[in-house]
């Protein structure tokens, strides 16, 4: 390879973004060669760096044809709460998930509840610790009780899972893509 076939292999790295090793640029000798190793190093490169722009584009088109939003309206920052409403919040998040065939962030329950569920559960837990000095019965009622208590506790909070986890499109699109 000649003096002007380096500074080509060298000018195509820097335009391009990538870069040629000693041994591929040994195995250029024509042009089409050239061509098929820039190509290579391209597509490589843009199924790594491509991702979030290919699933912004895909999250806009089933926002435009399922949720009704315009294209013009949906922009990297736009934010999650003015396309999915808190009184439909669950449904619409399931049914973005099941069309885009991918794990979504999960929904949080309001703060209050992380409360609730936390003084259920210690509550419970210390009940139960004091009771095991009494009799076995005794000891079982409030261990059953506690039990059916936390699972009523958490199928509450899951029914009330609507808080998003990320406030606009390009970091649900961070998450998504970081979940998958």
């Amino acid at each position: 390879m000649g003096l002007d076939s380096v500074e080509l292999v060298v000018k195509m790295e820097d335009n391009f973004g990538i870069e040629i090793s000693n041994v591929e640029a040994e195995q250029i000798y024509t042009v089409g060669d050239f061509y098929e190793c820039i190509l290579r190093k391209i597509k490589i490169k843009e199924n790594r760096a491509c991702q979030s722009q290919k699933l912004f584009y895909k999250i806009r088109k089933i926002l435009h044809e399922d949720f009704n939003c315009t294209n013009e309206k949906i922009k990297p920052d736009l934010r999650l709460e003015n396309i999915f409403p808190k009184y439909r919040r669950k449904e619409d998040w399931h049914k973005l998930q099941r069309k885009l065939n991918l794990n979504l962030p999960i929904l949080h329950p309001p703060g209050l509840f992380f409360w609730i569920n936390l003084f259920v559960f210690l509550g419970g837990g210390i009940a139960v610790y004091f009771m095991l000095s009494q009799h076995f019965i005794i000891v079982l009622l409030c261990a059953v009780l506690y039990y059916h208590t936390a699972k009523l506790s958490l199928a509450v909070t899951d029914h009330y899972r609507q808080e998003l986890a990320t406030d606009n499109l390009r970091n649900l699109i961070k998450s998504i893509i970081a979940l998958n």
